[in-house]
């Protein structure tokens, strides 16, 4: 009996041991339910559904440059795309990251890490002041496995279009140029209008 029970308790250790090692050695731990997905993605997409409440589904607005030589796509491959604003729930603890937008796309756009279906619009911190904003990260994830986290990049050309929006609120742009590029306006101190354009 005693063998018994000792060989159990052997057993039952070994088995999370092995997949442990398993785990640290592949680096494919899919916490909270979400295959595919890195451990990044995954802690993201966990803390999009339980900690943020959306804001209304907004369109993308319209706006026209045909100076502007930025990236672009022929009108007919141009995706369509919509945007909610997100807010930590009342009485929820800040996670490490501050989720900013869901943007929702009909089609691929990797010029801006955007890829169809559901995408999480992030910073890398809370902090909003000018010192802070010249040091943030802003990045796009998509929530379909086996997409990178993208950085986006501020770009000065698209500074000026924010403007039109009013609202300080994460917006996303479709610019027409010879063709279609797309810009995401976010709230930025650093800016003189208060939002900036970012691929």
């Amino acid at each position: 009996m005693k063998l018994m029970v000792r060989w159990t308790f052997r057993g039952i250790a070994a088995v999370p041991l092995v997949a442990l090692l398993f785990v640290a050695c592949k680096g494919q731990f899919y916490p909270y339910g979400y295959p595919g997905r890195t451990t990044a993605q995954a802690v993201l997409l966990e803390e999009a559904q339980n900690d943020y409440d959306f804001g209304p589904e907004r369109a993308q607005i319209d706006t026209a440059d045909s100076s502007f030589p930025g990236p672009s796509v022929d009108d007919t491959l141009a995706p369509n795309m919509t945007i909610a604003s997100m807010t930590l729930k009342p009485g929820r603890a800040r996670p490490p990251r501050r989720l900013l937008a869901r943007l929702s796309s009909d089609r691929d756009y990797p010029a801006m890490g955007i890829y169809a279906g559901v995408n999480f619009v992030w910073r890398d911190t809370w902090d909003t002041t000018a010192v802070a904003a010249a040091t943030w990260r802003n990045r796009v994830t998509s929530s379909r496995p086996g997409h990178p986290d993208h950085d986006l990049v501020r770009d000065s050309r698209l500074d000026r279009f924010p403007s039109t929006l009013g609202l300080h609120r994460p917006s996303v742009l479709r610019l027409r140029v010879n063709s279609i590029a797309f810009e995401l306006c976010l709230d930025d101190p650093a800016c003189p209008s208060g939002h900036c354009g970012y691929f």
